[in-house]
């Protein structure tokens, strides 16, 4: 039952008499805050807290009043809302998983029925305010969704999707890098009108990342239907401005129309050839845009195709020694962990695929020897793999491709026919090429990472979180570079060997295969069923030298690297000695006892260790003497670097800190009961700010002190502030919140354990100031905004040309050089440098406002 004070809900519904309402985004407003919603597909209504009168309704884009479209069922009490927002989370979302039923949700009794409805209710609007590419699949999976087949009906979607994009300035706004989106067609105008509408859709719901960045324009061209079938409907969207629309003299067949269409795109332009039996899916376009953004020599770059039953139909293409071609992972599930990291392919089908427009033109586009079609995009991709470049598939980009809507699946009639004939042309022109390539079926593992060089297997705690924690973006930079030199990625969290499906995401939209429960059961299985052969094993943490006689056991001679991140003996003894209490102190010095006598002996029976400074090297040399590489961590992206930023905060002093980690929790704490009081005395106009997830509840604020908690953006609040501390009293290794600092132009005051391994007596930094007391280190602070705007403008610039001269992609790469070089291990000798961690569209963290599973909620 409900309470006195409890909630109520109302629902929308669109009286929409056919099925074309998930393409129309409703823009809602309540109290000055503005959202825009999308309607999953299969649903005729959106569920709200309150009633009616508190919001505002506007269907972007339409011509037709609210009042017209929109119905309203009021009066709904908790109760009901749990059960419909319950049954229907758990029928559509990959994120709630657990518990199985909404009657095991109701028998909790941590939570009232209250506080539930409010929390599943945050997620389901999170759901229909970012809808991501498996929300939708599962949405046309739990409804029988009767397709929209009226043109004219079609065509209205795809106008207000243009009206909507043009409101939010999506298009009509040339700023930013050229998009041509080539459609090409041949009759079948409500396939084509239903491509179209899932572009607009998409760029409305990436609209954040794509506005002011990108120029994104749509170009359909018939290839001269003899009935002219949909003509008239796709110029008059054209006649509006919507597309660009054109119709060949004669009917060139598919390989030359393309040509020809990509002959009249922009000259500098990003261009993605587009089936028009494609619906794309959320994050489509920025799933390929962003992989030539954040990898070296992308050549091309396509999408997942997924049958409109949901089974998969390619994740990127195999061509093996015959000139026969496999589409991978054919007719599985599309979620399979096997099919959702970035690879290196032989091909991707052209049926959505993007490649520079100077590309296109160096290489002359399709070869015309397979006129009129079929494996022109093979060629194309082995023809880009010749001039040094890859071909990535990127699983963060996908689409829904109704595969023969328009030459059939038949290989014995019609265009299809060309099939077996243009498979002889291109074993005759590739013969040698393909040579090296397996025999059909066979050495599958090698198959699908073609260009790789050899394999690297990491063994680490947990899943990476690199806008988390310094040591998961080191680890994480890492693996980006040792790909760059020519390794596939395979990555094990020990720890409990948990998918975590946002972390997971996040690594795979960057080449790294995770490895993790329910691929494998056990570290034996990477061995047993993966069946990959490992070139090196790289080790981090003490605590996973446990699994070293199962590594070799599993690959035998393959050579063992072991990764630091701080020496942990040491940093466990900097904690001891900042104790009070002398039992505590004793307990804390016998486990750093422990750990020294166990790092020891990881010095001696590994092949190498990898060292994180030259300090940390030096001191763990003593320990026992061991063959190493110091791999100075990497931090921030070259466009942050090299970005000028009017800091709007300038008087605020920053912390940064990840405060699930002990030394984080000490330091700001005296922070701010002993350092920041000295500098209030002083200048009381300063202001702290603490960022970091999980602030510790001693901490004391006043006005001057502001806990941000967790910061989604820390690159813009690191451009936006004065000044930078890092009061850190205990600790080991390298502290990445100095080096993310000074790559910002931010300086920093610290201590000489903030420091420790970035600067010392050969390797100095002014824009560093360090002190190792309060009086001393509140000093540095006052004397900082006593500098002149010139001077604090030099010191950030000293800070950037320190990160370039010391810590930069290039000197990371020489160093894993280095590494590869004492075990024989071959590399790409043309790679000098990599594209370091950047944030993409495609990033999830999960936690209690996104999700309901058993690692992001507390009832889960």
């Amino acid at each position: 039952m409900n309470g006195p004070g409890s909630m109520h809900y109302f629902q929308i519904r669109l009286n929409e008499p056919i099925s074309c309402a998930p393409y129309q985004p409703l823009r809602i407003s309540q109290a000055g805050a503005t959202s825009m919603v999308f309607l999953p597909f299969g649903e005729g209504s959106i569920t709200l807290a309150g009633s009616p009168s508190d919001y505002t309704f506007e269907l972007l884009g339409s011509t037709d009043s609210v009042e017209e479209r929109l119905s309203f069922r009021t009066e709904l009490t908790e109760a009901i809302t749990l059960l419909d927002l319950s049954h229907w989370l758990f029928q559509r979302s990959s994120r709630v998983n657990t518990p199985q039923s909404c009657a095991a949700l109701r028998l909790n009794n941590e939570w009232s029925t209250s506080e539930l409805v409010t929390n599943l209710h945050t997620i389901y609007l999170n759901h229909l305010t970012q809808p991501d590419a498996e929300f939708e699949l599962n949405c046309r999976a739990s409804d029988s969704m009767v397709q929209c087949q009226s043109i004219v009906d079609l065509a209205r979607s795809c106008r207000g999707l243009y009206e909507a994009a043009k409101v939010l300035n999506l298009v009509e706004h040339p700023v930013g890098k050229a998009v041509d989106i080539i459609i090409p067609t041949y009759g079948q105008p409500a396939f084509t009108l239903r491509c179209i509408a899932s572009v607009l859709r998409d760029l409305l719901i990436s609209r954040q990342h794509l506005l002011n960045h990108f120029d994104v324009r749509i170009k359909v061209v018939d290839d001269a239907h003899p009935q002219q079938d949909g003509h008239v409907v796709l110029q008059q969207l054209a006649d509006q401005g919507c597309l660009d629309f054109a119709v060949n003299d004669s009917n060139l067949g598919f390989l030359e129309s393309c040509n020809q269409a990509v002959s009249t795109s922009r000259s500098e332009s990003f261009i993605v050839l587009l089936n028009n039996d494609i619906e794309v899916l959320p994050g489509w376009l920025l799933g390929l845009i962003e992989t030539f953004q954040q990898q070296q020599n992308v050549g091309l770059a396509g999408s997942k195709l997924i049958y409109p039953d949901g089974r998969l139909q390619e994740a990127g293409g195999i061509v093996w020694r015959d000139g026969s071609a496999w589409n991978y992972g054919r007719l599985k599930k599309p979620t399979d962990p096997e099919f959702n990291y970035a690879r290196s392919a032989d091909y991707i089908s052209g049926a959505s695929i993007m490649v520079e427009r100077s590309l296109w033109d160096a290489i002359g586009g399709f070869d015309r020897r397979y006129v009129p079609a079929y494996y022109e995009d093979t060629d194309l991709a082995l023809t880009i793999r010749e001039q040094g470049l890859t071909v990535v598939f990127q699983p963060t980009s996908q689409a829904i491709h109704h595969e023969g809507i328009s030459n059939g699946t038949d290989l014995g009639q019609g265009i299809k026919a060309y099939q077996t004939a243009n498979q002889l042309k291109f074993l005759d022109k590739w013969r040698d090429r393909l040579g090296s390539h397996q025999v059909n079926g066979q050495n599958l593992a090698l198959a699908k990472n073609r260009g790789s060089l050899g394999n690297i297997l990491v063994i680490e705690n947990l899943l990476l979180d690199p806008e988390g924690d310094a040591g998961s973006l080191f680890m994480m930079n890492y693996c980006l570079a040792l790909q760059e030199l020519g390794y596939a990625i395979s990555y094990v969290p020990m720890d409990n060997l948990c998918r975590m499906d946002d972390k997971a995401l996040l690594m795979g939209s960057r080449g790294i295969n995770v490895l993790a429960h329910p691929q494998i059961e056990s570290l034996d299985d990477v061995f047993k069923k993966d069946q990959r052969q490992f070139d090196l094993i790289l080790i981090a943490r003490p605590g996973n030298i446990r699994h070293l006689a199962t590594l070799k056991q599993g690959s035998p001679g393959t050579p063992i690297a072991y990764f630091t991140h701080d020496l942990h003996f040491l940093r466990t003894r900097r904690t001891a000695d900042n104790l009070s209490d002398p039992k505590e102190q004793r307990g804390i010095l016998r486990k750093s006892d422990r750990l020294k006598a166990l790092e020891t002996e990881i010095f001696g029976c590994v092949d190498l260790v990898l060292h994180i400074s030259e300090a940390e090297d030096a001191l763990a040399q003593t320990l026992h003497p061991h063959a190493s590489v110091v791999l100075h961590p990497v931090v921030s992206a070259p466009s942050q670097l090299r970005r000028q930023h009017q800091r709007d905060k300038a008087t605020s002093v920053l912390f940064v800190g990840n405060f699930a980690h002990a030394p984080n929790v000490t330091a700001a704490l005296w922070l701010v009961e002993t350092i920041w009081p000295l500098v209030r005395a002083q200048r009381p106009d300063l202001q702290l700010l603490i960022a970091g997830k999980n602030p510790p509840i001693e901490l004391k604020t006043d006005a001057s002190v502001e806990i941000l908690g967790y910061v989604e953006d820390l690159s813009e609040l690191l451009n936006s502030v004065g000044l930078g501390v890092a009061p850190l009293l205990e600790g080991a290794g390298v502290k990445g919140k100095v080096l993310s600092a000074l790559a910002h132009g931010l300086p920093m005051v610290t201590t000489s354990i903030g420091a420790e391994g970035i600067i010392h007596d050969e390797r100095r930094c002014d824009a560093i100031a360090q002190a190792d007391s309060a009086e001393a280190f509140a000093a540095e602070i006052l004397a900082y905004f006593d500098l002149s705007q010139d001077e604090q403008q030099h010191r950030a610039d000293i800070g950037r040309q320190f990160i370039d001269d010391h810590f930069s992609s290039s000197s990371l790469v020489q160093r894993l050089i280095s590494m590869l070089k004492s075990f024989d291990l071959p590399y790409h000798r043309n790679t000098s440098s990599f594209i370091p961690y950047q944030p993409r569209s495609s990033d999830r963290r999960f936690n209690h406002t996104n999700s309901f599973n058993h690692w992001s909620h507390p009832l889960a």
